[in-house]
């Protein structure tokens, strides 16, 4: 439990660090690149430091750092080591995203004074003592620091033995970063593969450093200058410029003319990235107000298809209580209908018994020779008439009953003198229905016909009426049959079609065509 307290305090802690630094977490690589965006000093104030740009790795892989005293040449030193070394611990660093640091298996570094009355060593021994131990170590996947490298001895032999450093350093893959105030690294820099030079910014007319990086300009020291503004007698700043070369002359010339190009360049970068930050705010702003127009404009739609979803429900609860009402309605008129064709197929039974019976009955009698103009019975019909015709070949012949005439079968006649007649006694009830039965059969047949007019009726009277003429057409063996409901307003012919779409004996139906009536008339083709 301590371990785990004690890791949870370490990342709190780590946290809250980077909280107060207003750090961010950098990208770590294994490629020795390091891109640091307005870095800054962990150590200083947040009010007090300048935020460096830094680079290395990439283009280069060793950085010369030249310029005056107290110009800044230390504090980025320290800077670069510091958030690399933080980094590789896991804390964030003070830098703006998108910042990158390389992971480094050894970060070696010669900074600060460790000259010893104590132990007998001078400025350059403490410093060449550093120097020999990174040697031995420094290689691929080392970060080198050195700070006034060359320094404490005599400055020709001083910068011939730093450029020898840099380029032992540079050819073991190593990544250094090098401060110093000898020209002849200026030079080295220029001229060398892999090496740049860097210097510091300082401003002449206030004779203060402004602490800015400036990376692919060299250093100069401003010495004349600083000594004119401070008051020292022009004869001997004079005497002084005739003592270096005209070489050298030319050569700080160049450079602080191309420290002032930079400066001017850098200005308008910083112009331009202001006005960029500027246009990313305005953007970011209009975005936000065109989210929140397409909000307030996703509610208005969202309330107004609520309410009309609403009123649709609303609408459809209505139409259903009545389409609700109107199927009760329909359902009561089927029972209705339903009965009456029940009746009507119960008649339909009595009389196919009745006739079975006759036939069964008839069966051993003979009509004898048929005689027209004689009085015959034709038994399956129940219907009397005179013989107007004697048998065809088929043993078909005419009867005319009134003014009525058609064709039965002659073995199915029985001359009207010849009925059966039981004297003295009542015909049985099952006689006088059948006699009943097929009386009703005998007018429905006489009555038939192949169209119905409906014109005039209402739907429900229409329905009844359609019900008894289908009846009467399917006894009949009618098909097909017409039914004229008119043209109007549609709604007779809508009801009639419903009902035969429903309706089982019902094979199929069409609207009439030219000659049959039209859309006023519906022809249906029935199921015999």
């Amino acid at each position: 439990n301590l371990q785990l307290l004690t890791e949870l305090d370490f990342a709190m802690a780590k946290g809250k660090l980077s909280l107060d630094m207003k750090a961010a977490a950098p990208a770590l690589n294994s490629e020795g690149r390091i891109v640091l965006h307005q870095a800054r000093h962990p150590l200083i104030k947040k009010e007090d430091v300048v935020p460096i740009d830094f680079e290395l790795g990439i283009n280069y892989h060793s950085l010369v750092i030249t310029g005056p005293n107290t110009g800044g040449k230390t504090v980025t030193l320290k800077t670069c080591g510091l958030l690399t070394l933080m980094a590789m611990a896991g804390l964030h660093i003070p830098a703006r995203s998108p910042s990158e640091v390389a992971f480094f298996d050894l970060v070696l570094a010669d900074i600060g004074d460790e000259q010893s009355i104590e132990q007998s060593l001078s400025t350059f021994s403490s410093h060449m003592k550093e120097i020999i131990a990174i040697t031995e170590l420094a290689g691929p996947g080392s970060l080198v620091l050195l700070d006034e490298l060359g320094a404490g001895t005599d400055p020709s032999e001083g910068a011939a033995l730093a450029i020898a450093i840099l380029n032992f350093l540079n050819q073991t893959g190593a990544y250094t970063v090098a401060t110093t105030h000898y020209s002849e690294l200026k030079g080295y820099a220029m001229n060398t593969e892999g090496v740049e030079n860097a210097s510091c910014e300082f401003d002449i007319e206030s004779l203060q450093p402004t602490y800015k990086l400036l990376i692919g300009v060299p250093g100069v020291s401003h010495a004349f200058s600083i000594a004119q503004k401070l008051g020292l007698s022009q004869d001997i700043i004079a005497d002084a410029r005739q003592l270096i070369s005209e070489e050298s002359a030319r050569f700080e010339q160049l450079i602080t003319a191309i420290e002032s190009s930079q400066k001017e360049i850098d200005d308008k970068k910083s112009e331009a990235d202001k006005l960029q930050r500027e246009l990313q705010e305005m953007r970011r702003t209009l975005e936000q107000e065109k989210e929140k127009i397409a909000k307030e404009k996703q509610e208005l739609l969202a309330g107004a298809e609520a309410q009309a979803a609403e009123i649709v429900n609303k609408t459809r609860r209505q139409m259903e209580e009545i389409i609700e009402s109107l199927e009760e309605k329909r359902a009561e008129q089927r029972l209705g209908h339903r009965l009456e064709s029940e009746l009507r197929g119960q008649i339909s039974e009595v009389e196919k018994e009745l006739s079975a019976h006759r036939h069964k009955r008839s069966t051993d009698q003979q009509p004898g020779e048929i005689e027209i103009g004689e009085r015959y019975e034709a038994i399956d019909l129940n219907i009397e008439g005179v013989a107007k015709s004697l048998p065809d070949a088929k043993g078909q012949l005419v009867l005319e009953a009134g003014q009525i005439s058609f064709s039965v079968a002659a073995d199915r006649l029985r001359p009207v003198g010849k009925k059966p007649k039981a004297a003295g006694r009542r015909p049985r009830a099952g006689q006088a229905a059948g006699r009943t039965a097929a009386s009703l059969t005998t007018e429905r047949k006489m009555h038939a016909t192949t169209e119905l007019m409906l014109r005039g009726m209402r739907a429900d009277e229409a329905i009844a009426a359609i019900d008894h003429f289908l009846d009467d057409a399917v006894l009949n063996g009618i098909s097909p049959v017409r039914l004229i409901h008119g043209k109007g307003t549609g709604v007779l012919r809508q009801v009639t079609q419903d009902y035969l779409m429903r309706d089982s004996r019902v094979d199929s139906f069409r609207m009439g065509v030219e000659g049959e009536g039209g859309d006023g008339v519906t022809v249906a083709k029935l199921k015999l």
